[in-house]
């Protein structure tokens, strides 16, 4: 068991939200703490992307160029920047 604590601005909004919620102060500290915990440990990159993954149909016809258009968008987006630089 662990104790943990809070500063007042902190432990005001605890407050405040246990109230608004109904739930003890103490579930909510469970659940963000196990919340938290999931999300720094989540270590494959298919985890961290499972929110993206199937979002986007696409055929693909186009991504082999995606490559080089983005290239030259970098490329043209620099050279705004310059022009801009030297006025």
């Amino acid at each position: 068991m662990r104790s943990v604590r809070l500063d007042a601005e902190t432990e005001r909004r605890l407050t405040e939200a246990s109230r608004a919620s109904g739930m003890h102060a103490s579930e909510i500290i469970r659940t963000a703490t196990r919340d938290k915990c999931d999300e720094i440990l989540k270590t494959s990159l298919r985890d961290r992307l499972a929110y993206f993954i199937g979002a986007v149909a696409v055929d693909g016809s186009n991504a082999r160029y995606s490559s080089s258009d983005y290239a030259k968008s970098l490329l043209r987006k620099h050279e705004r920047s310059r022009r801009r630089g030297k006025s």
